[in-house]
């Protein structure tokens, strides 16, 4: 059995606690000496970014440890733990009927991966007719999933409905504005419904993020508002509100800004499950861009 080698904690650690708070790298092999071969090493207690700094090693960033884990080798039950094998096959197989019931479209694979996955989601072919896409829509969605940008959300059901394994392949946070307390006040206070006062408030944080809207009609108005007149770009927009008042009408408007990323579906149809759906397709086709 391997011997276990406890460096010294007041020279070598310390040393190395010095020199990461200085900001450089301590290099393992000048100190390699102090190792006999086949020893077990006990490093000293640094947090996950000291550790790896103490390795040489990045954590953040595409060609740091997160990026090298997200482009690991495919495996169906690493990458996609929330799917036992029997329900990857009737994925798989539910996939397999729609492509065939489809037949010919002339949807790009990109955004087959999103139309198909709403359909899986919702039975409903009716959806293929639907769907519009901006032309940059999936792949700025996909650029900015892969950079870890967050995940706003007008209900909370969305981020229920969300994979978290899917979630923690890029590290992205779903947040839904109008689940914070102030926004009862704020709405109360402006006379609005609580989805447009916490977009207001939140507005800011939205540049280059993903916002997702699958309920509120307003919430999606007031997003158009903020991309129209604040400026303020998201990297993708989902407006896909369900519903009577002015969900249609929400949604032709999201299609008039031409130069705004954005998937919606026409008409009144749409709802969280199908944001949801929309989303997972967009992580997946991330997923499978980044190996």
């Amino acid at each position: 059995m391997s011997q276990k080698t406890c460096l010294n904690p007041t020279s070598f650690s310390g040393r190395l606690r010095e020199r990461l708070f200085r900001g450089t790298r301590f290099s393992l092999k000048k100190h390699e000496d102090q190792v006999e071969p086949g020893a077990v090493l006990v490093i000293p207690a640094l947090g996950i970014r000291g550790l790896f700094s103490f390795l040489g090693a990045r954590l953040d960033g595409p060609e740091g440890i997160k990026g090298m884990l997200s482009r690991r080798e495919h495996n169906p039950e690493i990458d996609r733990p929330g799917l036992v094998e029997a329900g990857r096959d009737i994925e798989k197989e539910s996939f397999r009927i729609i492509d065939e019931e489809m037949g010919e479209h002339s949807f790009p694979p990109e955004q087959w991966q999103v139309v198909r996955r709403v359909i899986h989601t919702t039975g409903d072919f009716d959806y293929a007719g639907r769907i519009r896409f901006h032309p940059h829509a999936v792949s700025s969605g996909a650029a900015a999933l892969r950079s870890g940008a967050p995940i706003f959300t007008d209900t909370r059901m969305i981020r229920a409905g969300l994979s978290p394994w899917r979630l923690k392949w890029f590290g992205n946070d779903v947040v839904t504005p109008s689940a914070v307390p102030e926004s009862h006040r704020w709405a109360e206070e402006e006379g609005v419904t609580r989805s447009v006062a916490a977009f207001r408030h939140f507005a800011e944080k939205f540049q280059g993020s993903i916002v997702a809207i699958g309920n509120a009609p307003t919430a999606l108005l007031e997003m158009i508002r903020i991309v129209e007149e604040d400026g303020i770009r998201p990297a993708l927009i989902v407006g896909v509100p369900v519903g009577f008042v002015k969900a249609a009408e929400s949604k032709d408007a999201l299609l008039e800004i031409m130069d705004q990323p954005a998937v919606t579906v026409l008409g009144r149809k749409g709802g969280s499950s199908v944001a949801v759906a929309i989303l997972h397709a967009l992580l997946e086709w991330a997923r499978t861009e980044d190996r």
